[in-house]
């Protein structure tokens, strides 16, 4: 028995270096990604994923590194096995939902997984953001609406929530509360080229065309080239 004893102890340091070898291996990769080393990352998240097996968190890091890699049917594994192993895991819904809607075209599916992660975290602003976007590929207008609105009340300066909002209501023809948000986000950000082309847009279908053309203009200044096409269908004709 004291010999078991004494094995046990002496191993026991062995036991631990190997548990914190694994969550070593994790920062190590989320450096070297943040770093654009993908290479080197990835092999830090094998090695994390080898030690344990279970470890939800190096699922989840070896999937965005898959992401970006544009190994979309990758990164959807690792999330799938992140949840797996962690239900509660809301980022981790949240990515499998943008790889679904991005990267695969299952915008249903993208739904799905931006809500579970919304019910895991009712203040996801940024899941409710995706899921009005996905909602407004699948013309839920209203939907769409109540999502980007709650994803402002959550996030007051949520620039592209507004422009996203704005663009909703502008094809909705409620001019009014598109030129609020177009103006929201441009007090946000004075350099936001979507926003004025979208407010100049709504310039125009309300009839104040000389404005609206200067705000297409300078959103083009800006490097939005979308507006050109506008500026001569509306401006230079």
């Amino acid at each position: 028995m004291k010999k078991l004893i004494f094995l046990l102890i002496a191993f026991y340091p062995f036991i631990k270096v190997y548990s914190q070898t694994s969550k070593e291996h994790l920062q190590i990769g989320i450096e070297e990604r943040k770093q654009k080393n993908y290479k080197e990352a990835i092999d830090e998240f094998n090695k994390a994923i080898l030690i344990n097996p279970n470890y939800a968190t190096a699922y989840y890091y070896r999937g965005n590194l898959n992401y970006d890699l544009q190994n979309y049917e990758a990164a959807m594994m690792d999330y799938t096995k992140a949840i797996e192993l962690n239900p509660s895991y809301d980022t981790a819904y949240f990515m499998r939902g943008v790889t679904k809607t991005a990267a695969l075209s299952d915008i249903a599916g993208g739904i799905v997984d931006f809500t579970n992660a919304i019910l895991i975290n009712p203040n996801y602003a940024t899941a409710y953001y995706y899921r009005g976007n996905s909602k407004s590929m699948l013309n839920d207008n209203r939907g769409a609406m109540n999502d980007y609105n709650k994803a402002i009340e959550l996030i007051p300066r949520y620039r592209i929530a507004y422009e996203s909002r704005g663009a909703l209501r502008l094809d909705l023809k409620e001019y009014q509360g598109a030129f609020s948000d177009f103006n929201s986000a441009l007090l946000i950000n004075p350099n936001s080229g979507l926003a004025y082309c979208g407010r100049g847009m709504v310039k125009i279908a309300i009839g104040q065309k000389d404005s609206g053309c200067l705000d297409l203009s300078k959103a083009g200044e800006l490097g939005y080239s979308d507006a050109y096409p506008v500026i001569k269908k509306y401006c230079n004709p």
